[in-house]
């Protein structure tokens, strides 16, 4: 299955809905809460399909990140199908893979290699673009 398109999302900073960051300010956020930043795909179908991160925790900060920091929290799904960012364990013999690039201006990317779920493993890739929200 391949996904291909656009949609909107809307990263969470912080538990306290830290709402009004704009793309210049919120790489160098501090949340307060160690669950937080998070990534979320766009609720709204892109080229058909539901997609759905939850959570998906990255470092704050401009750079780049290994995704394997978090596996077993990281999950995504593609409309019913679950998938997880994995370790190495007797279950799972090929961990998963990939990083989370955070730029100044807010963009960025995500890549990811054989998360793993129960109709098999996916790969991919996630970019995007920040905009501030309209006053």
């Amino acid at each position: 299955m391949t996904v291909k398109g656009a949609g909107v999302g809307i990263p969470e900073f912080d538990q306290d809905g830290a709402l009004d960051l704009k793309c210049a300010t919120w790489p160098t956020n501090q949340p307060e809460n160690s669950d937080y930043p998070q990534f979320k795909l766009p609720t709204a179908p892109v080229d058909g399909h539901h997609l759905q991160t939850a959570p998906w925790q990255f470092p704050s900060g401009v750079g780049s990140s290994d995704i394997a920091k978090y596996a077993g929290v990281n999950t995504m799904s593609i409309d019913t199908a679950g998938f997880q960012d994995t370790a190495v364990d007797v279950n799972n013999t090929t961990a998963s893979s990939g990083s989370m690039q955070i730029n100044a201006d807010g963009s960025g990317s995500l890549t990811f290699k054989d998360l793993a779920g129960e109709t098999g493993k996916i790969s991919g890739s996630v970019t995007w673009t920040c905009v501030d929200p309209q006053s």
